[in-house]
């Protein structure tokens, strides 16, 4: 499955979108806003808020990661293995580059 991203502006890094990857997962459990918003306690004003954002609060994450029963943070492990292993690579190809 690919996940969604959006260029930072900040040194053009690729941003996860957490409300789409969350509005993805309760589509696929096929629960509603409303529901999540009574699991939550808020409005569903607030729940579409979450879903429009790229980033949340850990702590609202690990409540909506309890929720859905999805561990959301393996998400954010996966991209930072992928971001180093592109860093490596990307050093090591300039590094060959020099040696030549």
């Amino acid at each position: 499955k690919k996940l969604r991203v959006h260029k930072s502006n900040h040194k053009n890094i690729d941003m996860l979108h957490i409300g789409k990857l969350i509005k993805n997962k309760l589509s696929e459990q096929q629960k509603s806003v409303v529901w999540l918003a009574k699991e939550l306690s808020c409005s569903r004003t607030n729940v579409y808020k979450i879903l429009g954002k790229y980033s949340i609060d850990t702590e609202l994450l690990v409540k909506i990661s309890t929720i859905l029963e999805h561990d959301f943070f393996s998400i954010y492990t996966e991209e930072v293995k992928k971001r180093k292993e592109a860093e490596t690579s990307q050093k090591k190809c300039q590094e060959k580059q020099c040696l030549q």
